[in-house]
């Protein structure tokens, strides 16, 4: 199963400017102290669950969509 920091990971080596890496990092660590490992977990939750997550606005919200989007998961 794909772990979403595996994906986070890859999509944050492709950016270059400091300040959107860290706001892949909080992403990331706000989505693991949710509960949400997976992919497949990641995928299960829609826009407004994500939006209830401690640490996920908006912008956090794109960046999902974005990362999904980027290797082949249709969200949202």
């Amino acid at each position: 199963m794909e772990t979403v920091q595996k994906y986070f990971a890859q999509y944050e080596s492709e950016k270059k400017l400091d300040y959107e890496k860290q706001h892949i990092k909080r992403c990331l660590l706000s989505l693991k102290r949710q509960g949400i490992h997976t992919m497949y977990d990641l995928f299960r939750e829609d826009k407004d669950t994500l939006l209830r997550i401690r640490g996920i606005g908006t912008k956090s919200v794109a960046l999902v969509m974005d990362v999904c989007r980027h290797y082949g998961m249709p969200k949202g």
